[in-house]
C-alpha cells in the first residue's frame, strides 16, 4: 500500500517552554535497619547468607519519587529498584519498593548505587561512575524515559534519586490517525547513546561521556516510539541531558494500519534548551500541527 504523506509543522509559538520542575524532594537521613526477614522470605536467618552478605534496609525517604511537570509521581509497593556494589556480573540485587523501603541481601560494603527502572541499560564501573543507555526505540510510558540513579553508604542508606534524562511529553486526540512517531533533530547531532553519570561529594551528578560500552546502544540522531501508540493518551520519550536542539527538531508520523516508511515533515525553528535533566518539555497536543498533502 502506498501511504499517503503526512506532515507535522512546529511553530515556534506552538511549543510549551520547557518546565522546570523538582526532581527530589530531600529527605531526612535515617540509620539503616538491619532485619531478619527480607520482602517476601519470612524466617531466613542472618546465617543463611553467603558469607559477606548482609539483610539492609534503604528508605527511598518521600512518598514521592520524582516530581515532573508540576506532578508527583509517587512510589507504588512492587515498584522494582535495583541496588549495585561492584562491578562484577552478579554485584547487584533487584528489590520491591514496600511502604517506601527497600530490603535487599547485599555486599557488606561501605557504598551503594541504585538505579531505577531495572529495565534500564545500567552498568557500575571502577571508581563509581554509572554507564546508562538511552534507547533508540522507547515505549512512550514516562516511567521508562524517567531514568534515574542515586549513591548512598551503608550507614545512611537513603536512595535520593537524581534524574539523567531530559524528557518530551506530547498529547494524541481520541480521534488521532497516527500510531507510530520518530523524533530527531535538525542539526544531526546525537540524541540518545551510552553516557556515563558521576556523583560529587554533596550527591550531586555529572552526565558526561561513558567510560565503556553497553551492549546493543549506539550513536542515533533519532528516537522512534511505535509501541502501544493509541489515540487520547499522553506520551513520553528521553533524550539526553544537552543535546543540541538550536536548529529545532522534526517529529515524523506514520498512520495506523499502514505500512512503509515513516512521512517526511518540517522542522521547527524553535530552539529547545535541554541542559538541565530536570527538566520537562511539553509539545502539546501534536494532532493540531498534522495535515495531508
Amino acid at each position: 500500500m502506498i501511504m499517503k504523506k503526512h506532515f507535522i509543522f512546529f511553530a515556534a509559538a506552538a511549543i510549551v517552554a520547557a518546565a522546570a520542575a523538582s526532581c527530589t524532594k530531600v529527605p531526612e537521613v535515617t540509620e539503616p535497619e538491619v532485619i531478619d526477614n527480607p520482602g517476601d522470605t519470612p524466617d531466613v536467618p542472618d546465617e543463611t547468607l553467603p558469607e559477606g552478605m548482609i539483610y539492609l534496609t534503604f528508605t527511598t525517604g518521600v512518598e514521592s519519587k520524582t516530581t515532573w511537570d508540576g506532578t508527583d509521581h509517587d512510589w507504588a509497593d512492587g515498584d522494582q529498584i535495583r541496588i549495585l556494589w561492584g562491578t562484577g556480573e552478579t554485584d547487584y540485587v533487584d528489590a520491591e519498593v514496600i511502604d517506601g523501603q527497600v530490603t535487599a541481601a547485599v555486599a557488606d560494603v561501605d557504598t551503594y548505587y541504585a538505579v531505577y527502572p531495572v529495565t534500564g541499560a545500567f552498568a557500575l564501573r571502577e571508581g563509581g561512575t554509572i554507564d546508562f543507555g538511552i534507547p533508540i526505540l522507547q515505549s512512550g510510558s514516562f516511567e521508562d524515559a524517567n531514568m534515574m540513579a542515586a549513591k548512598t553508604s551503608k550507614e545512611a542508606a537513603t536512595l535520593n534519586f537524581k534524574n539523567l534524562t531530559h524528557i518530551f511529553k506530547f498529547h494524541l486526540t481520541d480521534d488521532s490517525p497516527y500510531d507510530r512517531f520518530q523524533f530527531c533533530t535538525s542539526n544531526g547531532s546525537i540524541v540518545v547513546n551510552t553516557y556515563g553519570v558521576s556523583f560529587d561529594s554533596e550527591g550531586a551528578v555529572t552526565i558526561g561521556t561513558r567510560t565503556e560500552e553497553i551492549s546493543g546502544f549506539a550513536n542515533s540522531k533519532y528516537v522512534r516510539l511505535h509501541s502501544g501508540m493509541t489515540p487520547g493518551g499522553d506520551y513520553y520519550f528521553a533524550v539526553v541531558p544537552g543535546a543540541k536542539y538550536s536548529l529545532g527538531f522534526g517529529l515524523q508520523a506514520r498512520v495506523r494500519g499502514t505500512s512503509g516508511s515513516y512521512t517526511a515533515t518540517a522542522l521547527s525553528k524553535a530552539a529547545i534548551d535541554t541542559s538541565n535533566p530536570c527538566d520537562i518539555t511539553n509539545l502539546g497536543n501534536l494532532d493540531t500541527f498534522v495535515h495531508s498533502d
